[in-house]
């Protein structure tokens, strides 16, 4: 990895990390700053290097729609991600619905008898 390194890179590298035989990602940032909300991607891979993969990535990332709502939120809280309908599988939706059972902290749980 340190071979293929610009040796401006390289000499950025602090002398302990090689010695110990850690090496640096290489990563890109990517940034989208919105009326009260930021969307934030970091993308690794061959992607960092290969330009045509890095688009196929920002187009995605393009194409994401922010619904922030209007309640209050701390700064730095996450907000839930929703995938559209089109892209689950049919039928998967409703019968997660289906199984999701709710928590009830006033009712028993499931009794575990342990036979030797």
């Amino acid at each position: 990895v340190l071979a293929d390194m610009p040796q401006g890179v390289r000499e950025q590298i602090p002398a302990e990390f090689i010695e110990q035989g850690w090496a640096p990602n290489v990563v890109r940032f990517v940034g989208v700053d919105g009326p009260r909300w930021f969307l934030q991607a970091i993308v690794q891979g061959a992607a960092v290097e290969d330009e045509e993969q890095f688009q196929i990535l920002e187009d995605v990332f393009r194409n994401i729609v922010v619904i922030r709502g209007d309640a209050p939120m701390p700064p730095r809280e996450l907000l839930e991600m929703k995938f559209p309908k089109e892209f689950s599988e049919a039928g998967d939706d409703e019968e997660e619905e289906e199984k999701v059972e709710t928590f009830n902290p006033f009712e028993r749980g499931p009794e575990i008898t342990e036979v030797r």
